[in-house]
């Protein structure tokens, strides 16, 4: 990847979705700030880092993913979540911040770790925020 092209990927404060209101029970639901990721996203993260055994099937490298991927990311964001509720075939997240508290909501605003995480994850697209279903 060029130079050029990683910067005009980079995550910028502008690019950031803006955040939701704190949750509150009942009135604000919880909202995860998530990079979406799909089969082949997944399957080309185990594969760049070599994990698991040569010849494992892709349905088993989702297992691998789930259980190595925090061992990539920062401590906090080393969730991951299935079921994000989208229509793109995305069906798993890496979630690096959320509505659940001010300090988490706070994270929602950290380009540094947030672009860290992307270039980690290689994705190109920024995270978006979900309700998690």
């Amino acid at each position: 990847m060029a130079a050029s092209d990683d910067n005009e990927r980079r995550i910028t404060t502008q690019s950031l979705p803006p955040s939701p209101p704190l949750r509150v029970p009942g009135k604000f639901p919880l909202r995860v700030l998530a990079f979406p990721m799909n089969n082949e996203d997944i399957v080309r993260w185990v594969d760049f880092h070599k994990l698991g055994r040569e010849g494992l099937g892709n349905h088993m490298k989702f297992h691998v993913f789930y259980k190595n991927a925090g061992k990539y990311l920062p401590r906090h964001c080393a969730r991951v979540t299935v079921n994000i509720g989208n229509r793109r075939g995305e069906r798993w997240a890496v979630v690096v911040a959320t509505n659940n508290s001010q300090e988490s909501l706070d994270m929602a605003q950290d380009v540094e770790m947030i672009e860290g995480v992307r270039v980690e994850l290689q994705l190109t697209e920024p995270p978006r925020w979900f309700r998690p279903t």
